[in-house]
């Protein structure tokens, strides 16, 4: 009999954080090797005898691990940025009975709460699996090339989380995973401008030809001396994001690498099918930052010549604004 994995997943109530729920999604995640929450200390000491150890200790327990998405969905983003920069979000249908739902996570910068949900994840396989109470992710990668082949041109991701231990158990059964709709760089359009009065409204077309953005949320385990080996609260950090752009060789990127040093506002919305009668799927993720730096003519493929770009994320001056994501999609609930 072949041994079967998955991924799945609940929320938790947001006024108990760390208590086990049971899942209510199947996640279309690649799972990795299962983490260990622990592992043994090595002890040397002196026994009188010639050996390097003498003996072990476990103490503690953290479970740190990426969820890997070969092919991101735009179902599967609310969720991720609910446990990274901002949780607690209602979303609003656009349009009457269409379950056409925008989701705004973009979190508050000035200090407050941003109320981040926690998850019970369920991993491993039909040999054994195992769940991870209080999930939040720390950091989330997400990219895509567009295929100059004309074939597909998936957006992947990476989220880093963290949560409290593994503890074995059976999946929450009767779940199957949702019919999602999956992102294409190919459908992916840029815009840059100076400053956030004027975010969208300069497009670069023939331009854009791969895009990667990291995304620290700041969320950490706060670890206190009490009754438990395991974290009781989390606290959130600095939030930082870091985009890095492939561009078509032209005036446009010599005008960027003149502009070294500069504030910018890029946008980066992916545009997805319909939802009913309603709006299109859609990921609109605006970026603010200063321009690291531009290398001229980095790459060629297929004798174009390309230059990259990296912006590092740094509230704008006037607004405070830095990073500001919305999603349009048909899930209402998380």
């Amino acid at each position: 009999m072949a041994i079967l994995g998955k991924v799945q997943i609940g929320k938790e109530n947001p006024a108990a954080h760390g208590t086990p729920v049971a899942a209510t999604r199947v996640l279309r995640t690649v799972q990795k090797p299962l983490p260990e929450d622990s592992k043994p200390t090595s002890l040397k000491q002196d026994l009188g005898l010639n050996v390097d150890v003498t003996d072990n200790v476990i103490q503690g327990k953290l479970v740190e691990d990426t969820l890997v998405f070969d092919q991101l969905t735009f179902q599967i983003l609310p969720l991720i940025y609910s446990a990274l920069l901002k949780g607690g979000v209602t979303p609003v249908e656009q349009t009457p009975d269409q379950d056409d739902y925008l989701y705004d996570h973009t979190p508050d910068l000035d200090g407050s709460d941003n109320n981040l949900d926690s998850y019970t994840l369920e991993r491993g396989d039909s040999q054994q699996a195992v769940e991870e109470e209080y999930m939040m992710f720390k950091r989330f990668k997400m990219g895509g090339q567009v295929d100059q082949s004309g074939g597909a041109s998936f957006v992947k991701g990476e989220a880093d989380y963290f949560a409290r231990q593994n503890t074995n158990t059976t999946f929450t059964p009767g779940l199957s995973a949702l019919a999602e709709k999956y992102m294409s760089a190919k459908l992916t359009q840029i815009f840059i401008d100076s400053t956030w009065a004027n975010v969208g409204v300069t497009e670069k077309t023939n331009f854009l030809k791969a895009w990667d953005v990291e995304i620290i949320g700041g969320a950490n385990p706060d670890f206190s001396g009490g009754e438990n080996e395991t974290f009781e609260t989390h606290e959130q950090g600095p939030i930082s994001h870091m985009l890095a752009l492939t561009m078509k060789r032209g005036a446009a990127t010599e005008a960027l690498r003149a502009a070294k040093g500069e504030y910018r506002v890029i946008r980066l919305q992916t545009n997805g099918p319909a939802i009913g009668s309603g709006e299109n799927q859609m990921h609109q993720l605006d970026l603010g930052g200063y321009i690291e730096e531009v290398i001229a003519m980095a790459e060629e493929n297929q004798g174009v010549k390309m230059d990259t770009l990296v912006l590092r994320g740094m509230p704008d001056k006037l607004t405070g604004r830095m990073i500001e994501p919305k999603v349009v999609t048909n899930v209402a609930m998380l």
